[in-house]
């Protein structure tokens, strides 16, 4: 039976600790609850006598030598973590929680830590790397280990393709309420699937829950210009988030990120003003816009602000908040927010994907 665990809110709020950095084994667990209970006493200790009880200097620098590697392993550690272990885990552009938002990592997205910002009395950041190539600091308590068993061949994986993200249960039961819910595009372990409504699977940290499999059925394979410009609409209305790449919120960048990878996988960078410069796009006049093409807008070509994707008619999809509606929604090409000159955006391009339909 899948393990019954506490719902992500009381989850994400714990206090961090060395223990909370699952590394998917009972032994590595304890080894890591071990360490923990080291740091919290050293660190108690060192503050207690240096704060209160006036300490010579000498002493107070032997006990900061003691913690030294008892810091370092908790580093080591840390930069071993390499996928997200919550719905979604906000990266932001510097180590603190009042930092600006420049982006998302969602549940099961492979990361790679490029440093660490760690203090024995706050909460451990990390910057890390997304699949994209994009850059941000993170709560390291919002990342886990995944085992390399788990990364060996053979382990299948399976992506949450409802819309509105996936519910994950505790029991297969919904009158209890889901433990958690993911959005849109997670990548979860699959396991027991005999039951013909519901999935066992496992996230990051080796937590089994219960997902009804409606929420993870096999998307349709997207191969021509109707099934991409169907599959965006069915957004339409998902809320705008600065930094958004959620299947329950994006910005504009992320948004036509996330259409385009449905292509063969194709990935664009993750902003505007650097997916507008991709060699992946050939730009194309105003005259030969077909449904799929990206539309792109500006104060002039190297200050981009805003991307959709083109419908065809004269329309495109976006995610934005012009007109106070902040949501994915469908706009025309010829009004006067977006027909090129407007006094926000006077700039606007048109690219396609190269290659897109071969």
């Amino acid at each position: 039976m899948p393990l019954q665990i506490q719902s992500p809110v009381s989850h994400s709020q714990m206090p961090l600790t060395l223990s909370s950095l699952h590394k998917g084994s009972d032994s590595s667990q304890s080894s890591n609850k071990v360490t923990q209970v080291a740091l919290a006493v050293l660190t108690i200790i060192a503050g207690t006598f240096i704060a209160t009880l006036n300490l010579p200097v000498s002493a107070a620098i032997a006990v900061i030598v003691l913690l030294l590697p008892i810091h370092e392993l908790a580093r080591r550690e840390i930069k071993e973590l390499n996928r997200v272990n919550v719905p979604k885990a906000l990266m932001r552009e510097a180590p603190c929680h009042n930092a600006k938002v420049v982006s998302q990592a969602v549940m099961g997205e492979p990361v790679q830590v490029e440093k660490t910002s760690m203090s024995f009395l706050s909460p451990t950041w990390v910057n890390i790397r997304t699949s994209d190539g994009y850059k941000g600091w993170v709560c390291a308590r919002d990342l886990s280990i995944l085992p390399s068993h788990r990364l060996q061949k053979g382990k299948e994986v399976t992506r949450v393709t409802a819309r509105g993200g996936g519910y994950l249960y505790a029991k297969k039961d919904t009158e209890y309420g889901p433990a958690m819910t993911i959005p849109y595009g997670s990548t979860l372990h699959l396991g027991d699937t005999s039951d013909a409504r519901w999935a066992v699977v496992t996230i990051p940290d080796g937590s089994e829950f219960f997902i009804q499999k409606g929420d993870i059925a096999p998307q349709k394979p997207i191969k021509t210009q109707e099934q991409l410009v169907a599959f965006s609409k069915s957004f339409l209305g998902t809320h705008y988030a600065w930094g958004g790449k959620s299947g329950n919120e994006y910005d504009c960048s992320g948004f036509t990120q996330m259409l385009v990878e449905q292509l063969k996988g194709k990935k664009l960078p993750r902003d505007a003003k650097d997916q507008i410069k991709d060699s992946q796009l050939k730009e194309i006049a105003a005259h030969e816009v077909e449904a799929c093409d990206l539309v792109f807008f500006g104060g002039e070509q190297d200050k981009i602000r805003h991307v959709g994707m083109c419908l065809g008619n004269g329309e495109f999809i976006h995610a934005t908040v012009a007109d106070n509606k902040p949501w994915v929604r469908i706009s025309r090409l010829d009004e006067a927010n977006w027909n090129g000159q407007h006094p926000s955006r006077p700039y606007r391009a048109f690219r396609r994907l190269k290659d897109m339909w071969s």
